[in-house]
Formats: structure tokens, C-alpha cells, sequence
């Protein structure tokens, strides 16, 4: 599972991962200070999501099954992105990209 989120959608992966699985944690956005009603995960072992993506720590979560925290790597410290956020800045000021909201 691929999880962003954090909160009860992190509990859904969680309690729905196959044996083997893996959730590769990108953030936990429902955590955010922004949030005026942050959501917890709730499950019980499990520290919090923001602290194992920073920490880039993997925690077991028994059968076989990991919780990988910032799969991202040095993305952000090695100014890799630095040239993809240019790059999409320049498609979208071209017209070439549309951002579609509902």
C-alpha cells in the first residue's frame, strides 16, 4: 500500500494488508498542523506516522508484513525534486499540463 494519508485510511491498509505486505508511508497529511482536527491511526504499537517517514524507520508489524517510512530517500535533502518541480512548473505555465479540480 502506498499511504499519504495517515489516520483511519493508514488503519484500513494496516488491518487489510496481506501476509508479506508492505505500506510504504509517504506522509500522514491528516496529521498536518494545518489540520484543525488531526486524525490518529490507532493501532496499537505503531508510533507515530509523521516520526517513522522522518526517522526513515521500517516497523514490523508481525506475518511477514513492514511498515516502510519515507521510501523517498534523500529526495528532498539531495535537490532531486529541485528539477522535477521546475519541470512541471514549465509543462503547466505552457499549457501543456492541465490541473483538473472537482
Amino acid at each position: 500500500a502506498y499511504e499519504g494519508v495517515g489516520g483511519s485510511l493508514f488503519r484500513a491498509a494496516h488491518d487489510n494488508l496481506a501476509e508479506g505486505g508492505r505500506v510504504l508511508q509517504v506522509g500522514a497529511i491528516s496529521t498536518y498542523p494545518h489540520n484543525p482536527s488531526p486524525s490518529q491511526h490507532g493501532v496499537t504499537g505503531i508510533p507515530d506516522l509523521m516520526e517513522v517517514f522522518r526517522k526513515k524507520e521500517t516497523v514490523d508489524l508481525g506475518g511477514g508484513r513492514r511498515l516502510i517510512g519515507n521510501v523517498w530517500g534523500d529526495a528532498f535533502s539531495s535537490g532531486a525534486l529541485g528539477p522535477a518541480r521546475e519541470r512541471l512548473v514549465q509543462l503547466y505555465t505552457s499549457g501543456k499540463l492541465k490541473s483538473l479540480v472537482s
